[in-house]
């Protein structure tokens, strides 16, 4: 029996709402029909340079890697402490409640690089860090309100979130904290944004310049693909 594929997206990430805000059909294609594109160079490196950066800060490496030189004192301070987890995955559901990644009710989906305990005592928090490669995107900066956001989810009694994005190939930090007051106007915020990806049954192209690039269409590299869209 065929797989039935589902009509609609029901579930979001970062990422994927991305896809859906450069193209409708680019992310039916692939976070629905599951059509993937090929790795290209830049992929597969920011794929080995995330497995570097964990594997050094959960000291099953005893030399800083070269692609990780431009942050040796963050690297050293997160091999020292024992409360450091990598490669958390979090989802919360419509309500903002933690819930099983795999879970029917899961509504939005977070992969934490790093994350570990933080503030003080008389004010809990929680850190996040979140590596990048390639360049510096202005974008990439709203991430960390959904990190704030997840992280108050799954600990409620915290007063604060320091979040930050790693540019490892540049040596640059941006970092934003979040307080609990800050929580309800985010999370309106984030429900209004991804509310159209969510609605959305057509999934019309948008032509632009991406599609000299883009994989499912006809143009461009796209000559290699599968050609599902005319643009």
């Amino acid at each position: 029996m065929p797989i039935k594929v589902a009509p609609y997206l029901s579930a979001w990430s970062y990422s994927r709402l991305s896809d859906y805000e450069e193209c409708p059909l680019k992310a039916k294609c692939k976070h629905l029909d599951k059509i993937a594109e090929p790795g290209g160079e830049a992929l597969e490196r920011g794929k080995r340079i995330h497995t570097l950066a964990e594997q050094y800060t959960m000291r099953r490496l005893t030399e800083l890697p070269p692609e990780l030189a431009n942050f040796p004192e963050e690297f050293g301070g997160l091999r020292a402490r024992k409360d450091v987890e990598c490669e958390r995955q979090l989802a919360v559901n419509r309500n903002w409640q933690p819930c099983g990644w795999f879970g029917a009710d899961a509504w939005l989906r977070i992969v934490v690089d790093v994350t570990y305990a933080g503030a003080t005592p008389d004010e809990p928090g929680r850190v996040v860090v979140d590596h990048k490669t390639g360049k510096i995107r202005v974008e990439n900066a709203s991430q960390l309100d959904l990190y704030g956001l997840v992280m108050f989810a799954y600990y409620p009694g915290i007063k604060r979130v320091d979040s930050a994005l790693w540019y490892l190939d540049q040596g640059e930090i941006v970092s934003k904290s979040l307080v609990p007051d800050e929580a309800p106007a985010l999370r309106a915020k984030w429900e209004q944004r991804v509310a159209p990806m969510l609605a959305d049954r057509t999934f019309a192209p948008t032509p632009g310049n991406g599609c000299r690039w883009c994989f499912y269409g006809q143009s461009g590299k796209a000559k290699r693909g599968p050609g599902l869209c005319q643009f």
